[in-house]
């Protein structure tokens, strides 16, 4: 199973599990209720195929108390795992979907 597919298990299962009661109902022009972001921002957390590599990570977002810190910490986990696999690309002479490197590589 690919990184997305692990996120996709991992926010069912964090959805399905989630039984915190919220009291906010899925409105008009909000996307997500908040259970769904609570999901999310938790699945960020199990990407990856040897979680102790997360381990710092992942006790950063059991110290979040507020979901958008632990939904930005998410974000910012992925996006430097990215660049890492950019970089690690790059150096293998690879491309990454949809870019193009200089020449000089």
């Amino acid at each position: 199973m690919d990184r997305r597919g692990r996120f996709r298990q991992a926010y069912s299962v964090a959805l399905a599990t989630d039984t915190q009661g919220y009291c906010l109902p899925k409105s008009a022009g909000i996307e997500r209720s908040p259970q769904e972001l609570t999901a999310m921002s938790w699945a960020a957390f199990c990407t990856n195929v040897i979680p102790e590599e997360d381990a710092t990570f992942r006790i950063q977002a059991l110290d979040c108390t507020d979901l958008f810190d632990r939904l930005k910490l998410g974000s910012h986990m992925l996006r430097e795992k990215k660049n890492h696999l950019r970089e690690q690309m790059k150096k293998a002479g690879l491309k990454f979907k949809g870019e193009e490197f200089d020449e000089d590589f």
